[in-house]
């Protein structure tokens, strides 16, 4: 429980109660949650296992990830891109 701070100034018989700060929520996504799909997510978003997406970053010009970590994580406005420019005529090119 916080208990109010009385602050008293300089003038005689003056008091004034003093909030303390408003606590700051943290963000609810982080800058890479923002910015970059995880492995899973991509996989997900495509409907692909993970050797498909290793076939298409090598014959379909997929998008390596910029961040490789465990996951790796992949631009998220590449991976965007790439899906416009393959699914133009709304279908996923399937390699299976």
């Amino acid at each position: 429980m916080d208990y109010p701070v009385i602050h008293h100034s300089y003038e005689i018989g003056s008091y004034q109660q003093i909030k303390p700060p408003a606590k700051k929520k943290a963000p609810e996504l982080s800058l890479i949650e923002c910015r970059f799909y995880t492995t899973r997510e991509v996989l997900d978003i495509l409907g692909i296992t993970a050797p498909t997406l290793y076939k298409w970053q090598d014959e379909k010009g997929f998008p390596r990830p910029k961040i490789q970590s465990n996951p790796n994580r992949f631009l998220k406005a590449e991976v965007e891109s790439w899906i416009q420019v393959n699914t133009t005529q709304n279908v996923i090119i399937d390699l299976n």
